[in-house]
């Protein structure tokens, strides 16, 4: 298919090559590129995702103008998955009106009180107190991975879990400082 993108589904991925692509990069027509590709994705039957990671090193303005350009006229069969530690310029207000946009931030990333009793329970059964859970929700901020490393390390450490979870020194910047910490990994399945 030369002077076309040429997409086709394969295996759940999406491939795209030909002359047009070296074509409009070696020009810097961005707009003809992604016009093609999103034509040619229309064409597509499957769910399209792609999956851009660590958006916020993304410092060009030229990419997050081509993104937004793709966003606005991406077939609906495509979905766009991106993870940002910050809010990329982007047209996020428009799609978050057209209830085009999931966002899936810090707090809901969290356990509440509930969550972490069920997680406590699973994992060590009958070992806390309704006022040790809540000063552990206190000091984890209900961060899956650090209510993981703190039940792990008190297991190895064969502690009481009570006194272990009063010992801890709290969350700072998202880390729980656990004391008498072993340096041995937790083999253990991570929820």
């Amino acid at each position: 298919m030369k002077g076309s993108v040429g997409a086709q589904a394969s295996g759940g991925v999406v491939m795209a090559g030909c002359g047009v692509w070296r074509q409009g990069l070696a020009t810097g027509d961005a707009r003809a590129i992604l016009s093609t590709l999103v034509n040619d994705l229309a064409h597509v039957d499957d769910e399209i995702y792609l999956t851009l990671e660590d958006y916020h090193w993304i410092t060009h303005p030229e990419v997050h103008e081509a993104l937004s350009f793709f966003l606005k006229h991406a077939p609906s069969n495509c979905h766009v998955v991106l993870t940002t530690r910050t809010e990329p310029p982007l047209p996020l207000a428009s799609l978050r009106a057209q209830n085009g946009l999931l966002e899936i931030d810090a707090p809901a990333l969290r356990f509440d009180l509930q969550e972490m009793r069920h997680f406590i329970e699973v994992e060590r059964p009958g070992t806390l107190s309704p006022s040790e859970l809540r000063l552990l929700q206190e000091k984890t901020e209900g961060w899956p991975a650090a209510l993981r490393v703190v039940t792990s390390t008190s297991i190895q450490l064969d502690q009481d879990f009570g006194q272990y979870v009063r010992n801890l020194s709290g969350a700072r910047h998202g880390s729980v400082h656990a004391p008498h910490c072993s340096a041995k990994p937790a083999l253990r399945p991570v929820v």
